[in-house]
């Protein structure tokens, strides 16, 4: 690649001097053929069987030399040329050994006609060797393509004429009855000389003796060809099931382009012009289940090269249900499956227990956790694509908990939950005085320093790992890491859990340092809503001070039996370091964790802190690329971002003001919104 990259460049200076009123247009025209498409062909000029016209050799003469003219209409395209191909007649045993040192050179010209030697100075030598028997395809005494591969490829702009200069210094004699063949011309295309006794320098070609002629070999290029005029659409033309959220793209070498697009092929309206892409990133989704019309017309200084029509259809806003709903009790959770909906293009599931929806899930399968002995519980599934649109029902299943269900009705280890993100499904989390967070000396990890309520904390991973503390179980606990400036106001909030009888509640939790000061934390609980003035304390003091070793919490919480409730856990340190909680656990005969606050995943991605004063972060949780837009409440883009994996607000040029603002991310043909609140 760093060769051919040399090529192309010395092409460019070389045409500037020759040219030196083309030069601009040629380094445009190069440079976007760097980046462009290939496609590989080959191009055939000529078909006539003349003989004994001395082109591209003389193979009876010892020596002999020419220059031949093709035009850049009969090529029909730019790129490089990786081979040369002339059409044979060897009918002796003699014509390979004298005629098999070539010397090929190609160049670019302005000119109409040969008149006389064109100088080499600007040309390029693309093969200097012996040619080999195996490059005449048919054989030798034979008819057929004598294939040159070229040592070196040539960069054809396309523009210009082809000049093709052949030196051949064998020497021996060939045979009147081998030669190549060739096509008439309207004008003088070709120069040609040869001798048996002087061998003509093509460097400084010879006054006399040479001959014009009005044919040229038959010939054939192998080009990785580019085309002037826009080819290969993206979608496809005539495609159907097309996303809403697809981008336009075609192939063309040409310097700018407009674009029309429309719903009609009659009523086309141009909405790009005088772009230098070759693609088009609609800033509103298309529309469903339409046809649309499109057209791009490329420009290269005065000339014009307009597109074919294409069409595509975009995909029907029509989603199928879920299929083969099945499930059984394990033990523990009454476990659902089933199959995607015939038309594949599902966002995500809807649960639905008891004819009320119950959760929603991005894979085929769920496990029910809040079931209780001795109940009967029926379920059906949905599926709702990008747009929102809801599937009909799967079929219904009814699952039944013998005698002996468990008792406990929640945990949370904070296992499945992202690394050093604030993302925790079904749970609100908080981070109410946002304030930067305090870095860890000597240590590293993703959003360290940044505005956060509870992180999902995971020691071991960060650099280097955080040995000296350990999550109490698993890999990962919750931090609520010190504030600057201080204090702390971290909340989280448990989905709405409605209590049987016996209640109780238990959870580990630790300081980092002592020498810091111990970490406060104070739980909370609301029987009526999870706005924060609605909580009251569980525990006796205003706050607890949490020692530095694993401690576990025990709390009943009967005198709330048989209602529906909030559970809260608040940091509030004045300048420690870090708060960690781990191993949440709700127990309670014949309760269970309730619909009505199980909030719908988004699928793949995670935007903390919410609220913020201004600074927040996007991410993607597996780490793969997606496209991000920032609209304001008008509807106005802020900002738009491709093939990221994550996004920070500092990135945009000026500050966001107070208020509500959305995140549309785009992702594999999938279209989610975020919401994000700046108070400052």
């Amino acid at each position: 690649m760093k060769h051919r990259y040399k090529i192309r460049m010395s092409l460019i200076i070389s045409a500037e001097d020759y040219y030196k009123g083309w030069y601009m247009r040629k380094l445009i025209l190069l440079a976007l053929l760097f980046g462009a498409c290939l496609h590989a062909t080959v191009i055939t000029i000529g078909n006539e069987n003349l003989l004994n016209k001395g082109l591209p050799i003389e193979p009876i003469a010892h020596f002999s030399y020419s220059q031949q003219l093709y035009l850049p209409a009969e090529i029909g395209c730019a790129g490089m040329i990786t081979a040369v191909s002339f059409q044979y007649n060897v009918n002796s045993n003699v014509f390979y050994n004298a005629n098999k040192t070539w010397k090929i050179w190609m160049g670019h010209t302005s000119v109409a006609e040969i008149t006389n030697w064109l100088p080499l100075d600007n040309m390029q030598v693309v093969y200097n060797h012996n040619l080999q028997e195996t490059d005449f395809l048919n054989g030798l005494p034979g008819n057929g393509w004598l294939v040159i591969e070229l040592e070196t490829p040539f960069l054809y702009n396309g523009l210009d004429a082809l000049l093709l200069a052949v030196d051949e210094n064998s020497i021996g004699f060939g045979s009147s009855s081998d030669d190549f063949s060739c096509s008439s011309c309207p004008l003088n295309y070709a120069i040609q000389y040869q001798s048996p006794q002087i061998n003509p320098d093509p460097l400084l070609p010879p006054e006399s003796g040479w001959t014009l002629k009005n044919f040229r070999s038959n010939l054939q290029l192998t080009i990785e060809a580019q085309y002037y005029t826009p080819i290969s659409p993206i979608p496809a033309n005539g495609a159907g099931n097309i996303s809403v959220d697809t981008s336009l793209s075609w192939t063309s070498i040409c310097s700018s382009f407009s674009l029309s697009l429309g719903t009609h092929p009659d009523s086309l309206q141009q909405i790009v012009s005088q772009t230098p892409l070759t693609y088009w990133q609609p800033e509103t989704p298309f529309q469903f289940n339409k046809t649309y019309y499109w057209k791009v017309t490329g420009y290269t200084n005065e000339s014009v090269y307009p597109s074919l029509l294409w069409n595509f259809t975009t995909v029907v806003d029509y989603i199928s249900p879920p299929q083969n709903l099945s499930g059984f009790y394990n033990g523990s959770a009454a476990q659902l499956t089933w199959s995607p909906p015939a038309t594949n293009n599902q966002s995500y599931y809807k649960i639905y227990r008891n004819a009320s929806f119950y959760t929603a899930t991005l894979e085929p399968f769920y496990n029910d956790n809040n079931v209780q002995a001795e109940v009967s519980y029926y379920y059906y599934v949905t599926a709702v694509n990008i747009s929102g649109s809801e599937s009909a029902p799967s079929n219904v299943i009814t699952i039944t908990v013998p005698a002996g269900g468990a008792e406990r009705i929640l945990f949370q280890g904070f296992e499945n939950c992202p690394s050093f993100s604030g993302a925790i499904a079904g749970w609100q989390n908080l981070d109410l005085d946002l304030a930067q967070t305090s870095d860890w000396q000597d240590v590293t990890y993703p959003n360290e320093g940044n505005p956060a309520g509870w992180l999902c904390f995971e020691p071991a991973n960060t650099i280097p790992p955080l040995l000296e503390h350990p999550s109490y179980a698993g890999n990962k606990m919750l931090a609520s890491i010190c504030s600057m400036p201080p204090p702390n106001n971290d909340w989280l909030i448990s989905p709405v859990i409605h209590l049987g009888t016996e209640s109780s509640l238990q959870f580990v939790a630790r300081s980092a340092y002592a020498n810091f000061g111990l970490e406060r934390l104070s739980i909370l609980i609301s029987n009526t809503d999870d706005e924060l003035g609605s909580f009251v304390p569980i525990q006796a003091d205003a706050y607890l001070s949490v020692p530095v070793e694993w401690t576990d919490y025990q709390y009943s919480i009967s005198a709330w039996d048989n209602q529906n409730v909030y559970l809260a856990w608040r940091c509030l340190s004045v300048d420690a370091m870090a708060l960690f909680l781990d191993n949440i656990e709700v127990n309670s005969h014949n309760g269970y964790v309730a619909n009505s606050d199980l909030h719908l995943p988004q699928p793949g991605f995670n935007c903390y802190p919410n609220p913020s004063r201004g600074f927040f972060t996007v991410e993607s949780k597996a780490g793969t690329l997606f496209t991000l837009e920032l609209y304001n409440l008008k509807g106005q883009c802020l900002h738009r971002e491709k093939d990221i994996s994550n996004w920070q607000s500092s990135h945009l040029q000026s500050k966001l003001a107070n208020g509500i603002y959305f995140l549309r991310i785009v992702q594999a043909g999938k279209v989610i919104t975020l919401k994000q609140v700046i108070v400052k």
